[in-house]
């Protein structure tokens, strides 16, 4: 399979990936722009990017505020835990070593969860995504499922008060 680089932070995706699985962003734009400070711009003329999710474990955006919670948004995915990545795991664990196949595939794994909450989100025409948390766990001893939520929501930049004199 093909792949590209991410113009907005380098990682190498899937030729036909919509959003990049190492920092979340759209790859169908260029990057987006720094939003404004308040100082710098009119609040009226500082709008939620359009080009890109935000995306965040905290349940706000600095800058902004939460005009419209559209719903809790999900990404899954489930991965085999085969006999020779048990026995590798075994053998690692007894060595007293890290694996780094486990944990190039646990890093695949949790982005694959994150590219599928984030084309939930797009579905939603979300503005970002809050709260995100991170889960895995034992399915039947032989699998293994990632799962990454939050909550999908429009914003709005905070207005500026008029200072009076």
């Amino acid at each position: 399979m093909a792949v590209k680089r991410c113009p907005h932070c380098g990682a190498k995706v899937p030729s036909d990936a919509v959003f990049c699985t190492n920092c979340g962003r759209s790859l169908r734009a260029a990057p987006p722009a720094r939003a404004p400070t308040r100082a710098a711009a009119p609040a009226a003329q500082v709008a939620p990017p359009r080009r890109g999710i935000i995306l965040t474990t905290t349940p706000n955006v600095p800058g902004y505020r939460i005009k419209e919670v559209l719903g809790v948004v999900y990404g899954m995915t489930i991965r085999t835990r085969g006999a020779w990545g048990r026995f590798l795991a075994g053998l690692t664990s007894v060595v007293g070593g890290r694996s780094e196949e486990f944990l190039k595939e646990f890093e695949k794994a949790r982005n694959e969860a994150l590219s599928r909450l984030i084309a939930h989100a797009t579905r939603l025409k979300a503005d970002a995504v809050v709260g995100i948390e991170f889960e895995t766990s034992d399915v039947l001893g032989s699998f293994i499922m990632f799962a990454a939520h939050g909550t999908a929501v429009r914003l709005e930049p905070f207005e500026e008060e008029e200072e009076e004199e």
